[in-house]
């Protein structure tokens, strides 16, 4: 039995960001790690190839590392996080990674790498995650990951 017409309500979310239409710089991060009974610091730079990504586009992360501590780096873990922002009677924010992958790595004291990696997203992977946000229905098989809309600046 359906429920009476009158007492159904369809709310329709969308999200929509505001971006300049001209393209921005790659987004880039330097950062540096300090250890104890060390001297000097891990340095690692990670830029990306662009500032956005469609779905199912693998995500190149250009990682340079400069390793002036006296300790080796073993492994590197990458991730993806989903941030979605919900503004209804109060503000909520839900986090929820998306992608993750570990590589095996063998930076030794004063060694400086330069190397490219790989991660891809994908939903067939996180369907059954709580507070991932969707486009679609997740029944259906055109469900994406929750897409922003782009509003150039006037």
């Amino acid at each position: 039995e359906s429920p009476d017409r009158k007492q159904v309500v369809d709310l329709l979310i969308k999200k929509i960001t505001h971006a300049p239409d001209t393209s921005a710089p790659q987004p880039y991060v330097e950062s540096a790690k300090t250890f104890m009974m060390s001297p000097n610091p891990l340095h690692v730079e990670a830029r990306l190839d662009k500032e956005r990504y469609i779905h199912g586009e693998p995500i190149f992360v250009h990682l340079t590392m400069g390793n002036q501590s006296t300790r080796a780096v073993k492994k590197l873990k990458l991730s993806v996080k989903q941030i979605a922002n919900i503004c209804l009677f109060s503000n909520a924010i839900y986090k929820c990674t998306v992608a993750s992958v570990e590589h095996d790595l063998n930076v030794q004291p004063s060694q400086t790498i330069a190397q490219t990696f790989s991660i891809r997203p994908l939903l067939e992977e996180n369907k059954d995650k709580r507070g991932l946000a969707l486009d679609g229905q997740i029944k259906k098989e055109k469900s994406t990951d929750c897409d922003s809309a782009l509003i150039p600046l006037l």
